[in-house]
């Protein structure tokens, strides 16, 4: 039982950081599709 429960709250942190890293990594790309497009709009 409590290697059972071990794996599910291993598996639940690996989630986390993958969604963690995945949040990051949207957010840096809205940066810099954003930074994209007021240096288009300035040009």
């Amino acid at each position: 039982g409590y290697k059972h429960l071990f794996g599910i709250n291993h598996k639940t942190s690996i989630n986390r950081i993958l969604g963690i890293r995945n949040l990051v990594t949207a957010r840096y790309l809205d940066i810099t599709a954003y930074q994209i497009e007021t240096t288009y709009q300035v040009i």
